[in-house]
């Protein structure tokens, strides 16, 4: 089976977190459009019964830079409005080449094609391009996967009912690249992103703008996570559900070790997540650990990355806007093929500059206590 891999780094994607629902960060129509052909709502008309299915487009025009995405799809939409005589761009989405993700039609209108099938209940999402000879950039095949995840979150979608232009009408839509990639490795990307999404969203909540995910659904048991035997957690350090995701294609016996921790005086946590890689792809996307979700907030204190060896390790911080609390990460994985090649995560939460000074010796006596010959 073909495999497509993306080569890039996610320290985070523009997925957030807000009241209890997975949001990922979109363009209005009233900000690219400005200028631009109105839509005409008495053209269109309203789903019966909401969003029950997601179909993946192309638009099939030229493909071109990303500084010529938006001039793209204002003259897409007026030739959908005044050539074709709908109502508005036919997609309710549209994601260019940069990974920007763009408003269409109010999704809560049925959209428009020029095949024939049943479009009530219908999400089109559109990749702007054409693709029948070569993929999107790995940007927006990336907005992509996060996207489709959060709408079959938001709409409750199931895979079955996440489907390509062309397995509902008789057309060559999306094209013949992005449809091998969709069936060799995507659709199962955009699954297991949103089976992330729903374990995540089932214990995770904030208080007073504090990460916290005691208060949901899912209550971390130690027992049913794996934990090397020379891990030594600090004394009356209590256990706290993970917050780390895996690669998109590992598997749960993939996962070695999933662990995270909180000091007694609530200033700190400590966590390690550890994963084995080596019979994923050997891209980026496919072999990091990922965090989710992102707070609203939070913002991007700093960022390093380097490759060492067949080794790459990244080390990057976020804060909250108000300096409450820091997170540092250290994130590793292998290049190597090698069955027991490891992808490593490791976070050092505190809670003010006086927990950092009083916990960072603790933290690494725990960092130092993992023998990875014991995994």
């Amino acid at each position: 089976m073909m495999r497509f891999l993306l080569p890039s780094i996610l320290l985070f994607s523009s997925v957030l977190l807000v009241s209890g629902e997975e949001k990922v960060e979109t363009i209005p129509q009233s900000v690219w459009s400005t200028g631009g052909t109105k839509p005409k709502s008495e053209r269109m008309k309203k789903h019966t019964d909401g969003i029950t299915s997601i179909v993946i487009h192309h638009t099939e025009t030229p493909n071109q830079l990303p500084s010529s995405e938006v001039s793209r799809l204002i003259n897409v939409q007026r030739y959908h409005i005044e050539d074709r005589g709908w109502g508005d761009i036919a997609y309710h989405y549209l994601i260019g080449p940069s990974g920007k993700i763009y408003e269409g039609r109010d999704w809560h209108y049925q959209g428009d094609s020029g095949t024939k099938y049943d479009l009530n209940g219908r999400l089109l999402v559109c990749m702007i391009g054409s693709f029948t000879d070569r993929l999107p950039e790995k940007e927006a095949l990336i907005s992509l996967i996060e996207f489709v995840a959060a709408k079959m979150q938001e709409h409750n979608v199931d895979s079955e009912n996440l489907v390509t232009h062309r397995m509902v009408a008789s057309t060559d839509c999306p094209g013949d690249m992005l449809q091998q990639w969709f069936d060799a490795s995507g659709k199962d990307s955009m699954e297991k992103r949103y089976e992330g999404i729903k374990r995540h969203l089932a214990y995770y909540h904030t208080q007073d703008g504090i990460p916290d995910p005691t208060g949901g659904l899912y209550v971390h048991n130690e027992n049913e996570s794996p934990q090397a035997e020379t891990l030594v957690v600090p004394e009356h350090f209590t256990s706290r559900p993970s917050m780390a995701v895996a690669p998109p294609l590992a598997e749960t016996d993939d996962v070695l070790i999933d662990r995270r921790f909180r000091s007694p005086d609530r200033d700190c946590e400590f966590a390690v997540t550890i994963v084995k890689i080596g019979k994923l792809g050997t891209g980026e996307y496919d072999r990091l650990i990922a965090w989710r979700p992102m707070q609203k907030g939070e913002i991007e204190t700093s960022t390093e990355s380097i490759e060492k060896e067949d080794k790459v390790i990244q080390r990057f911080g976020i804060t909250s806007r108000n300096g409450h609390y820091t997170r540092y990460f250290q994130r590793s994985y292998s290049l190597s093929k090698d069955e027991d090649a490891l992808a490593i995560l490791w976070e050092f939460m505190i809670y003010g500059p006086e927990a950092h000074e009083k916990w960072k010796q603790a933290y690494a006596e725990f960092k130092a206590s993992l023998d990875l010959s014991k995994l």
